[in-house]
């Protein structure tokens, strides 16, 4: 199956080896090659052992030709296979699309067989000082922990298929993770936020926001049927987002985000005159109404687009002339506030619907300059307060 040769001078010394062997395709045909260039004998030796268990083992050639761009479109195929039979979302599979054009951008050249851990590193460090291919400016680290799980599992994939026989990313030191401090707002700019949305398609999904603490997609998606007056209780289960084939109702990714939120009398309240001026809408429209059952959603009853939501809460804020402030932020409020205020951690994650209170600990574990004064002095207090 493999034979090792010999290449001798014109005085008939031995100057190096060759191996003439066959290796099966990707397809599974069977070829023939050679590899030259062996200065000893063992060398030789070990490859056609090599190359001979692959053989048998119906392993497809590690080709010495594939670069690391020609590994990211076959990985980026996978995806896209993956996400038609709906085992990924498709703003996942977008992101992984992002990060492969930087993955492509700065390594794509360079050889599977020739890729190491060293020139993975001075990737990520590259990427850390100019890496945004739009701005030229620096990525974020947590941008930059993104590619590396990217590179990472397209490696790891590699593998799999026989493409390569390691996976140089495993020991590349990742750059560190920057965790992004939430941008709490006032009660004022609360109070000015609630006023200049009152009967805009900002209203409600704002509120719901900073009153429950709901993400952007689990607002847009939340139907009336799914709130219950009589127990006052919210069911969040599904959002609006982008689904394989466009905007649709989304399970919710994890068991953890599906969950079953209290709600009080005020925002009963709230609700209600809400839905009454909604139906108000609906006799209006009449045939018109394209009625989705959503609580928040255009005046003639169509769904919100998350990108349109969060272009005008923009607007809003630079009109408000609020410092920075995303959409998000409101649901970073709510978290917290209740902190502030002495809700347990445990119950903040789970009002949140974290799969993990180490990840509500990681973005809201630190305390307020208020709240670690408060600390201070009742420790104070604790020891001198006694005289």
């Amino acid at each position: 199956m493999a034979s090792i040769h010999e290449v001798r001078d014109e005085n008939g010394k031995i100057t190096s080896y060759y191996v003439a062997y066959r290796y099966k395709d990707r397809a599974g045909k069977i070829k023939q090659s050679i590899k030259r260039g062996f200065r000893k004998k063992k060398d030789a030796e070990a490859f056609k052992r090599d190359v001979e268990t692959d053989f048998y083992n119906n392993a497809v050639k590690v080709t010495d030709s594939m670069t690391v761009s020609e590994l990211m479109e076959e990985w980026e195929k996978s995806l896209t296979k993956r996400q038609a039979m709906g085992d990924l979302a498709t703003n996942t599979v977008n992101g992984y699309k992002v990060n492969i054009r930087h993955i492509k951008g700065g390594l794509g050249d360079i050889r599977l067989s020739d890729l190491t851990t060293e020139a993975i590193e001075d990737f990520y460090l590259a990427q850390y000082e100019s890496g945004n291919y739009r701005t030229g400016e620096a990525l974020s680290a947590t941008s930059i922990r993104y590619i590396h799980t990217n590179l990472r599992n397209a490696l790891a994939f590699a593998v799999q298929k026989h493409f390569t026989k390691y996976n140089p990313s495993v020991g590349a030191t990742k750059v560190a993770k920057q965790l992004k401090k939430p941008r709490i707002c006032s009660l004022e700019e609360i109070d000015l936020i609630n006023i200049n949305t009152l009967g805009t398609d900002l209203e409600m999904p704002v509120y719901l926001a900073l009153s429950l603490g709901l993400r952007r997609g689990e607002a847009l998606g939340l139907k009336w049927d799914r709130i219950d007056f009589e127990t006052k209780t919210i069911s969040i289960e599904e959002q609006w987002a982008l689904g394989p084939t466009g905007y649709d109702f989304v399970r919710l990714k994890s068991n953890y985000s599906i969950r079953h939120l209290p709600f009080n009398d005020d925002v009963a309240k709230k609700l209600l005159t809400f839905k009454a001026a909604q139906d108000a809408l609906k006799d209006e429209f009449g045939n018109r109404y394209c009625d989705y059952g959503l609580v928040c959603c255009q005046q003639n009853g169509l769904p919100l687009r998350p990108e349109y939501m969060s272009q005008a809460f923009s607007r809003l804020i630079d009109k408000l002339k609020i410092p920075s402030l995303r959409f998000h932020d409101l649901r970073h409020t709510f978290a917290s506030r209740a902190l502030s205020k002495g809700v347990p951690l445990t119950l903040v994650s789970r009002l949140l619907g974290h799969a993990s209170i180490s990840i509500t600990a990681d973005i809201y574990g630190h305390p307020t300059d208020e709240a670690f004064r408060d600390a201070a002095n009742i420790s104070h207090e604790a020891i001198w307060g006694r005289k």
